[in-house]
């Protein structure tokens, strides 16, 4: 499949997801057999405080509508414009969440900028201040999952926030109020220091002491475990870096998510790529999904069979890397850049895909787990539209 055809699949399974759904949140994340997973019916709403995932499909409709101008997709994609005002303005007291860039970046943000509509700029620009209120003084993070009305005493930060800090960057420079810049430039800063091991490899997370700001251990939530290499999580900071050196007009930032992508290109297999899951699983688990030896057994595949350990790798990991590849060729151009973006596209197209339009999923093989993801998908259609139309991004 060429490029082109894969967006106009995506435009075809965004309609998919806009016959399905009509304005109410139903699903989780993930897609197993064909359908977006329900993964818990207390997770699945817009409001839920662990789902961060649910833009991803609105975005795809913003995506749809910014490359196509049909009306249709923005009429979908704006039923849902109060449910995303409601969590910010009245259900977030009870949310402690610092995906909020994930969540408003694709919907309020990208539809702002091609509406001009103030009702999606009041809802993202609310947004960017309950994310910046979760920013820790001491140690100059943003704190992830913390419920800070309970006076807790460590804090923690993730290498995903990264992929956060647009929205900051976007309410400083949509209002001039440098203070959104300041927790950006901050936590971008302290990420840089301690995220990045001597060898370019990237930490999930870390416990922070409140008041001291000092470090006290880390933590792979995510990946295999902790001293691993998570390669969606290390995609997450090549893009996250890249688009901070845009934003910043900073050197530094530029050369870190540059070395990020270095050494995540020469992680990857002969061949491909198209990463493992995480880089340091170990030898005798590679054909299990995720790693996991305890996965659901109605999941697993036989993992006996060398033949399935290829399932053990992330698309979604491939994709976020190749954009923020697309940033920093944007700040300096460089052939063998473009060759790699080239590269995963390809590669993607031509063993990756599912066209059939009953299958609400995109892109297969994401997470370790041989699955379609929401962020994936999204990411693959963003990749498309900036290959094809040149796109600016919401991020």
């Amino acid at each position: 499949m060429d490029i082109k055809k894969a967006y106009e699949m995506c435009l075809a399974k965004t309609e998919r997801h806009m016959e399905l759904h009509k304005g109410a949140y139903e699903y989780g994340g993930r897609v197993f057999e064909g359908k977006y997973e329900e993964e818990c019916t207390k997770n699945t709403e817009l409001n839920s405080r662990v789902n961060w995932m649910t833009s991803f499909v609105t975005g795809m409709g913003v995506l749809a509508y910014r490359t196509t101008k049909e009306q249709k997709y923005l009429d979908w994609a704006n039923k849902y414009e109060q449910a995303y005002h409601d969590k910010i303005f009245h259900h977030f007291d009870v949310n402690p969440i610092h995906d909020l860039g994930f969540l408003y970046s694709p919907y309020s943000v990208g539809l702002y900028m091609e509406t001009r509509d103030e009702r999606h700029k009041l809802s993202a620009l609310r947004a960017a201040d309950e994310l910046a209120k979760r920013f820790d003084i001491d140690g100059r993070y943003i704190d992830s999952w913390t419920n800070l009305t309970q006076n807790p005493q460590l804090g923690r930060a993730i290498i995903d926030t990264m992929m956060n800090l647009p929205l900051l960057f976007w309410a400083w420079k949509e209002t001039g109020h440098i203070f959104y810049y300041q927790v950006a430039k901050a936590h971008a800063e302290t990420t840089a220091k301690y995220f990045i091991r001597d060898d370019d490899t990237v930490v999930h997370s870390f416990d922070f002491e409140r008041g001291t700001g000092k470090i006290l251990q880390e933590h792979n939530d995510c990946g295999y475990g902790n001293g691993s290499y998570w390669a969606r999580g290390t995609a997450w900071a090549i893009y996250g870096f890249s688009i901070a050196a845009r934003y910043l007009e900073d050197e530094k930032m530029y050369a870190i998510s540059k070395r990020l992508l270095d050494k995540f290109i020469a992680s990857m297999p002969e061949n491909t790529c198209i990463p493992p899951w995480d880089f340091r699983l170990p030898a005798d688990q590679p054909a299990y999904p995720s790693g996991m030896k305890n996965y659901p057994e109605e999941r697993l595949w036989d993992v006996t069979d060398p033949k399935n350990a290829p399932l053990v790798v992330d698309t979604s990991a491939a994709v976020i890397a190749a954009l923020g590849a697309w940033e920093l060729n944007a700040i300096k151009a460089d052939t063998k850049l473009e060759g790699y973006i080239d590269g995963v596209l390809e590669e993607i197209c031509a063993a990756h895909l599912n066209d059939d339009k009953s299958v609400q999923g995109v892109m297969k093989h994401q997470n370790g787990s041989n699955v379609y993801t929401m962020y994936g998908d999204y990411y693959f259609f963003e990749l498309l539209t900036r290959k094809l139309f040149d796109l600016p991004t919401c991020w």
